[in-house]
């Protein structure tokens, strides 16, 4: 009697430290917040092959760079996956046109996260492939030189040891750059699942410094997006289980990184871009699990942010939400880029981009 007495007691103990922890990550992951949507102009939509998850502007130039997978329909055809393409799109154009610029490069192609370097004339562009070859499913640093509207192939990085699960790359010079491992656990390891919803913090950030790769930053959790300040002292991750965008103090010698602030958006930071300001701007998912019910079924919507995050000195401002969507028309937003009063808005899944007009 007296035993089960004690069992009963643990398993309401239990039960209720269960219930508590799934009403804090229901919380956590935004289940239920109220969406109201809003933005200060007007919007129209521009096609691309596929989903654009990310997208980088190169402001000498008024280029955009925009990396497109069809992720869903490659996840449902494993045999037989489309290849991604890199699009330019004009920004000083009256009507931009989206122009293919990786129709022939060879090799696998699934583009993820994208980072420009500019040198002088010479524009480089980095981006995260997953290949899906069945003799050789590796993720790579591609590096392509833009010249004359198509992007010229320069190299193929990848390492087996430290960059197992790329998300986002930024280049800080012509062949040295850091990627985000977005998961500790490698691709295909069932504890990757307990890393998300427990939210983790063991995955990292690695640098390449033209011959080798070192882990440059560690306990982050879920690290997306990647970038850096116009001087290049700062280093900006996004971490989306955390819910925040993390500032680094980076030493441009040793590639070192030293924590100096933490910037909290209680929401599931995506993609970070910095404009000719110095300013962030954060594609971000207000609720994570409708993400994740999205990412299955095209159907089920989920709702999207934008944030600017103005910078103050070496310092920031609260985080100001220009965007929200409940994802009715626009679903899974992952990256937001500004230009003269415009913002180009990319997502996950759906087919192009939104070019948005910010009124006066």
């Amino acid at each position: 009697m007296r035993f089960l007495k004690r069992l009963l007691i643990f398993l309401l103990i239990l039960a209720m430290f269960m219930g508590g922890f799934m009403l804090k990550l229901l919380y956590d992951a935004g289940y239920f917040k109220k969406i109201a949507p809003h933005f200060a102009g007007t919007y129209a939509p521009i096609t691309t092959q596929a989903g654009a998850e990310d997208l980088s502007i190169d402001y000498a130039s008024g280029m955009a760079f925009i990396s497109t997978d069809d992720r869903r329909f490659n996840s449902q055809n494993p045999q037989n996956p489309q290849k991604g393409k890199i699009y330019a799109l004009d920004l000083k154009a009256d009507k931009p046109i989206p122009i293919d610029l990786t129709g022939d490069f060879q090799a696998d192609f699934h583009p993820h996260g994208i980072s420009l370097y500019r040198k002088g004339d010479k524009l480089l562009v980095f981006v995260v492939n997953h290949r899906q070859e069945k003799t050789e499913k590796k993720s790579h640093i591609e590096i392509f030189e833009y010249i004359n509207q198509r992007l010229v192939h320069l190299e193929s990085i990848h390492d087996e040891s430290l960059m197992y699960s790329p998300n986002d790359v930024v280049a800080v010079g012509e062949r040295q750059f850091y990627v985000t491992n977005d998961h500790y656990y490698r691709p295909g390891d069932r504890r990757r699942v307990l890393e998300d919803y427990l939210r983790l913090t063991y995955a990292f950030v690695v640098y390449y410094d033209g011959k080798t790769f070192q882990k440059a930053a560690e306990g982050i959790g879920y690290p997306n997006g990647i970038n850096v300040s116009l001087s290049g002292k700062q280093l900006y991750v996004a971490s989306t289980t955390g819910r925040k965008v993390i500032v680094y103090h980076r030493d441009s010698n040793t590639g070192k990184l030293t924590e100096l602030q933490d910037i909290y958006l209680n929401s599931g930071a995506d993609n970070i871009e910095v404009d000719s300001d110095d300013h962030l701007w954060v594609g971000s998912h207000p609720q994570m699990l409708a993400f994740v019910a999205h990412a299955r079924d095209a159907q089920k919507r989920s709702p999207s942010q934008i944030f600017k995050i103005e910078k103050k000195g070496e310092k920031f401002a609260q985080p100001k939400e220009i965007f929200l969507s409940d994802g009715k028309d626009f679903s899974g937003v992952s990256v937001g880029a500004y230009y003269q009063k415009s913002l180009l808005i990319g997502s996950v899944f759906e087919p192009g981009i939104l070019w948005a007009k910010l009124s006066p």
